[in-house]
């Protein structure tokens, strides 16, 4: 509760902090309703949120902000309860791996990660559950329909030579995929409202030697999961494992491609609950080598990308705490409560959860 309320704190009273932020500030404070053209690339959850907000008074597009934080940092504790060994270091690598700063940036998606990621608890247990909460992740975002794509996942067979051979494809798809994401990418219909010039900057990196650094820490967990395998096929972790297994190939095959690295935060998110998982198969002379190095690499690319990056716009973090106090409350009650109501009436009635992951983690 107190990660919660602190992140919530930071990223809900944000003043002009990422490159998104002054954007969604206008069009959710009312500028959204009377343009059509950015009306029709909005989810449906957005429309009809920013359309409550401003007809009750709530015309401060920080409002709008302040609730899509609170809606994303839920689900994510909510999450880290779920399925962590160890919570404080998911909550610690929630923020070092990065993905708090860039929900300050792609912020419906942030919120379609966040509920997508609090249904992985459905996929070995209920389709239905599973298939609702994608539902309603598409709603912030229409990308989460991606998810989609987990339930089949976790369906295969996989073996160590499976594995190998799908990091050795990767492996020879990154130097091509800057060359063929963006003609792959204007055969989607979503993309083309954007125009070729747009999109191909969009889905084109720069090629450049530190784009290709991006790649490095996902073969070396990658390399791990490989040697760990055996043991990770028969624990309870098994799902978390290939969910985020997904994410590194991805980023191990498109390192310069920004839309397939954002698609794959869908994926990824799940390193917060997997890395210490993976660590404690190992021996604790390894262990504190390996935390080590995740550390210092995280850091740095902590640094690079975010807090030293202008790009970015994150430093200087700025906040500013002028919301009118019982609005702010109201709107926060009203979408805890909202929240809260979702999640009771899907949520498992069998046991998803720690006490099952731990046992089988003290058993390896």
């Amino acid at each position: 509760m107190l990660f919660f309320i602190l992140v919530l704190m930071l990223a809900g009273f944000r003043w002009d902090v990422g490159i998104d932020w002054m954007a969604y500030y206008n069009m959710f404070g009312g500028e959204i309703l009377g343009n059509d053209i950015l009306a029709e690339r909005m989810e449906p959850f957005n429309l009809i949120s920013c359309a409550i907000l401003t007809t009750n008074g709530f015309t401060d597009g920080r409002y709008w902000i302040w609730g899509m934080a609170l809606i994303n940092l839920f689900f994510v504790t909510k999450s880290i309860s779920l399925y962590s060994k160890k919570v404080v270091i998911s909550m610690l690598l929630y923020i070092l791996l990065g993905f708090y700063f860039d929900s300050l940036n792609m912020v419906r998606q942030a919120c379609a990660i966040s509920i997508g990621l609090y249904g992985w608890q459905f996929i070995d247990k209920s389709l239905m559950k599973y298939m609702v909460t994608i539902g309603f992740a598409t709603l912030f975002h229409s990308s989460a329909i991606l998810l989609i794509s987990l339930y089949f996942i976790n369906k295969l067979s996989v073996s160590v030579k499976f594995l190998k051979t799908l990091v050795v494809v990767s492996i020879l798809l990154a130097p091509v995929s800057t060359i063929l994401a963006p003609k792959l990418i204007l055969l989607l219909p979503m993309y083309q409202q954007y125009g070729d010039s747009s999109v191909i900057k969009y889905a084109s990196g720069s090629g450049n030697i530190l784009s290709y650094i991006r790649i490095v820490f996902p073969l070396f967990l990658m390399y791990l999961s490989i040697c760990k395998w055996q043991a990770i096929e028969r624990s309870d972790y098994r799902y978390i494992a290939l969910n985020t297994i997904c994410g590194l190939l991805v980023s191990i095959a498109f390192p310069t491609t920004q839309l397939m690295i954002r698609m794959s935060f869908y994926f990824t998110i799940g390193l917060i609950f997997y890395i210490p998982y993976l660590y404690d198969l190992f021996s604790i002379p390894i262990r504190k080598q390996l935390w080590t190095v995740t550390i210092v690499y995280y850091i740095l690319y902590l640094s690079v990308n975010y807090l030293f990056s202008p790009v970015a716009k994150i430093i200087p973090y700025t906040l500013r705490f002028d919301l009118d106090v019982y609005k702010l409350l109201s709107l926060s009650l009203i979408l805890l409560s909202l929240v809260i109501v979702f999640m009771r009436l899907i949520r498992s009635r069998n046991k998803v959860l720690k006490s099952s992951i731990r046992s089988s983690v003290d058993e390896i």
